[in-house]
């Protein structure tokens, strides 16, 4: 089998001894990945349980340089592909065990991702979260699948509810005495069982090391209909707040876990994290409690002049950008454009304070440029080195301090 590393940034790719085959079922795998972080649009919602065709996501390309041997490029993900006898793992710009810390700080994985991260890779990552989905799915099913009420349409049966009058009349002018009513059903059948069955249904099909596990699941949810167009829109509430961390990771599993399929059988998989707004809201999430104000995007401006700042602090204080870049280079000059962009959200939001968020390998402090009554800084969070590695704890205080 062969295996092998790239980088997530265009600059770090590689060309790769693959075999032709091989090559054109990853990029059959490719063309099915589904990088999407908030709701599903409606029209790949019926994709997650691997009907019809699906699109692709644009940020994974493969180049033939020649007869087995192929350019490969990833650009802001990471995770790993899988197809015939070929796996790739495409690692972060950041050490993992930061990439996970901010994961956690975003919600998008559960409160032992720092605790398990120091002694995985991206390729064991697949496997962590899936095996982290099912275990949270399966303590659910001991307690038991909440169940809610569901209108339904009955027709031929005389059971209660709101009598449909027009129809009754037009079937009994049509020689048929057939009753319809519409009543509440009080079912498991509803939209976060949904959720998990579309995502347990997606672990069994994947070509994980968990499948058989899922397939075993799926006699849990045989009362549980198939994914609709609105279910990702429906959030846990007060009262199911105990499905939250199975939801979140089912929302990751369908999003995140695809397969491409050919005469009906499994031919790859994949497992991949769109990382930039994954640090986006990491970051956010983390500024908004140590700083104690709200920092949620803000769209200013009309028209083709719109400006979109990543972090708006409190009642418009100042606005910050995360950029998911590591730079060393203190020198406002290698932030040329960053700068200009920083100072463009700050005149767009009618402030005189913006920051840019990035990372580096070492601690840095950065001084802050002022351009008339604009003033810029850079939070710096560092992530280290091979040799000298970083805690993200340490990390989140160095950020907090500058």
């Amino acid at each position: 089998m062969g295996e092998h590393r790239i980088g997530e940034r265009p600059s770090d790719y590689r060309v790769l001894d693959i075999p032709d085959q091989d090559a054109l079922a990853l990029q059959a795998v490719v063309s099915r990945l589904e990088l999407i972080n908030g709701d599903l649009p409606e029209e790949e919602l019926d994709e997650l349980e691997g009907e019809g065709p699906d699109t692709g996501t644009g940020r994974i390309r493969f180049t033939k340089v020649e007869s087995n041997r192929w350019k490969v490029e990833a650009h802001h993900l990471v995770g790993v592909i899988h197809a015939r006898d070929t796996t790739i793992e495409i690692t972060p710009k950041i050490p993992l065990d930061h990439l996970m810390y901010l994961a956690e700080e975003a919600e998008v994985l559960p409160k032992s991702a720092r605790e398990r991260a120091s002694a995985i890779s991206a390729s064991s990552l697949r496997n962590l979260v899936i095996h982290w989905f099912l275990e949270e799915t399966e303590r659910l099913l001991t307690i038991g699948l909440v169940r809610d009420y569901e209108e339904q349409v009955v027709t031929g049966e005389t059971w209660g509810g709101t009598l449909d009058v027009l129809y009754v009349t037009e079937r009994f002018y049509q020689g048929a005495l057939e009753p319809r009513v519409t009543t509440d059903r009080y079912t498991v059948d509803s939209a976060l069982n949904r959720v998990l069955r579309a995502a347990v249904t997606r672990v069994s099909t994947s070509g994980s090391m968990h499948a058989q596990r899922a397939r075993r699941l799926m006699r849990s949810f045989a009362e549980v209909g198939v994914l609709r167009h609105t279910d990702l829109r429906v959030k846990p509430s007060r009262s199911t707040r105990y499905y939250m961390d199975a939801w979140r990771l089912a929302k990751q599993v369908l999003t995140s876990v695809g397969r491409a399929a050919q005469s009906g059988q499994v031919e790859g998989w994949s497992f991949v994290f769109s990382t930039p707004d994954l640090v986006e809201q990491g970051i956010r999430s983390i500024l908004r409690t140590e700083l104690g104000v709200s920092t949620d995007r803000r769209t200013y401006g009309e028209g083709e002049a719109r400006f979109n700042p990543d972090l708006v602090f409190g009642d418009e204080l100042a606005v910050g950008d995360v950029k998911y870049k590591v730079s060393n280079d203190a020198d406002w000059k290698s932030w040329r454009g960053d700068l200009y962009q920083s100072l463009a959200f700050a005149t767009a939001a009618k402030v005189k304070h913006s920051v840019i968020v990035r990372f580096s390998e070492e601690p840095l402090l950065v001084d802050k440029v002022r351009a008339g009554e604009n003033e810029v800084a850079q939070l710096v969070w560092p992530v280290g080195t091979d040799d000298l590695p970083i805690a993200p704890t340490t990390a989140r205080d160095q950020l907090r301090r500058t």
